[in-house]
C-alpha cells in the first residue's frame, strides 16, 4: 500500500501539467481541516479502506496456482477556489484559474499515462468513482469545489 501510494504521488509531483497544483501534505480524511490549512488547488493522497488479497486461480485463460492478487485502494482529494461557483466547476482561462473539472482531468490524465505507476502495479481495475461537490464558504464568500477520485490498483503476485 505504502509503495503504491508514494508511487502515484511521485506520477503527480514529476506532472508538468500539475505544477499549479499543491501536495496537501496532510494525509487526512478531515475535509475541513484540509480546507483551513491549504494553498489552493490542492490534493491529497490517502489509502481507502478495504484494501485486500484475492487468490487468483485464472487469468486470461491462463491457470495458476498459489497466486494472489493484492488490491490497493485509493482516495484522491482535491479542491480549488473562486469567487463564483461558474468559475470554481469550469474554471477562466483568462484569469488563469483552474476548474474543478479541469483539475479533475489534469489528475485522471496523469495516473493514466501509466498506469502501473513505474512497475509498482500491474494496473487499474474497472469501477472507479470520481465525483465533486461545491460549497460556498460563508465567513469570506469563496465557493470551494472539492471532488473524490477512488482507484484500485492491482499487482498479481505468482508464488513458485
Amino acid at each position: 500500500m505504502k509503495n503504491t501510494i508514494i508511487a502515484l504521488w511521485n506520477q503527480f509531483k514529476a506532472a508538468p501539467s500539475l505544477d499549479y497544483a499543491n501536495d496537501s501534505g496532510f494525509h487526512s480524511r478531515d475535509v475541513l481541516k484540509l480546507i483551513q490549512l491549504n494553498k489552493f488547488p490542492f490534493y491529497n493522497i490517502l489509502p481507502f479502506p478495504g484494501s485486500d488479497s484475492k487468490k487468483i486461480e485464472e487469468i486470461d485463460g491462463l491457470s495458476f496456482q498459489n497466486s494472489e492478487r493484492h488490491i490497493c485502494s485509493i482516495q484522491i482529494q482535491y479542491a480549488v477556489r473562486a469567487m463564483f461557483p461558474k468559475v470554481a466547476i469550469m474554471g477562466d482561462e483568462l484569469k488563469a484559474v483552474i476548474g474543478i473539472l479541469d483539475f479533475q482531468d489534469d489528475l485522471w490524465d496523469v495516473i493514466n499515462s501509466d498506469k502501473t505507476l513505474g512497475g509498482v502495479v500491474n494496473g487499474i481495475l474497472p469501477g472507479t468513482a470520481i465525483g465533486f461537490d461545491m460549497i460556498q464558504d460563508t465567513d469570506d464568500k469563496i465557493f470551494i469545489a472539492g471532488g473524490e477520485i477512488t482507484i484500485q490498483f492491482y499487482k498479481d503476485v505468482f508464488k513458485k
